[in-house]
Formats: structure tokens, C-alpha cells, sequence
């Protein structure tokens, strides 16, 4: 598994907008925590607590085929595992096997599956398509 890069933990910013002059935007203007992850600005903390144990990053991606041309997603595991636990998403929002969970965007739209966190605390689903459907571009 990919091992975490050594970094500053977000909570030794002073404010959101120190956090935020330092950390990269993707191509819609959006935050681009992963890649400051990557790029080794930031390190995300295991869990809310400090007791929390840090888990391995896992390179595992999942693609999701929504049946249209150019609309595919390659779910990446390893920036999902910067932030959060398996159990966050599994079982209660996702199947663990890929391609049991049937979704929709009007879902995602709607705060389920993906929309759970995209909306709230990651980028809002309508305002970074490419960032998931990478054959748009972006």
C-alpha cells in the first residue's frame, strides 16, 4: 500500500484561509485537497479523536461505467484513503463489491452515495465534473 508523505497536519493551520492560500485548485477553481495531499502540503489526521490509528493508503481504483460514451468514473481509492476509514463508506453508503451499488447524479445531487461528502466537505459535485468524469477533460 502507498504509505502517507510526512507533512503538516491540517489542524496546525492558524485559519481556513491560511489552508487555503497553500493548497493547490483544480481546473474549476475548486480546492484540490488530494492533490495537497499528494504533493505532500498537507497530511490529513486519521480520525477525529487522537487516538485514532492511521490506516495504510490503498492505490485502488473502482470504475464506475454509467452506460454513456465519456462519462465514466475511475473511483480513486487512495484519495478516498487520505481521509477517511473503510468503515466511513462500507458498508453503509457503498457495497463492497464494485458495481453493486446502483446510483445516479440526481442521487449524488441529492446528498446520497457520493453526495454524502461532495456538497458539504469535498467539492461540490455540479462544480467539478471533470475532477470524476476525466474523459470531459479537465
Amino acid at each position: 500500500a502507498s504509505a502517507r508523505p510526512p507533512t503538516r497536519p491540517v489542524r496546525q493551520f492558524a485559519s481556513y484561509a491560511d489552508l487555503e492560500a497553500v493548497v493547490p485548485r483544480d481546473s474549476m477553481g475548486n480546492l484540490d485537497f488530494a492533490k495537497a495531499a499528494r504533493d505532500g502540503i498537507i497530511h490529513a489526521l486519521p480520525g477525529p479523536t487522537a487516538d485514532d490509528k492511521e490506516l495504510p493508503v490503498l492505490p485502488y481504483d473502482v470504475l464506475i461505467d454509467p452506460g454513456i460514451p465519456n462519462f465514466e468514473v475511475v473511483f480513486p481509492h487512495e484519495t478516498h484513503t487520505y481521509w477517511l476509514r473503510c468503515d466511513s463508506c462500507h458498508p453503509s453508503i457503498f457495497q463492497m463489491k464494485a458495481g453493486s451499488t446502483q446510483m445516479s447524479m440526481g442521487e449524488i445531487l441529492q446528498g446520497k452515495f457520493c453526495g454524502r461528502c461532495h456538497g458539504t466537505v469535498a467539492f461540490p459535485p455540479h462544480l467539478g465534473c471533470p475532477r470524476c468524469h476525466t474523459k470531459l477533460g479537465g
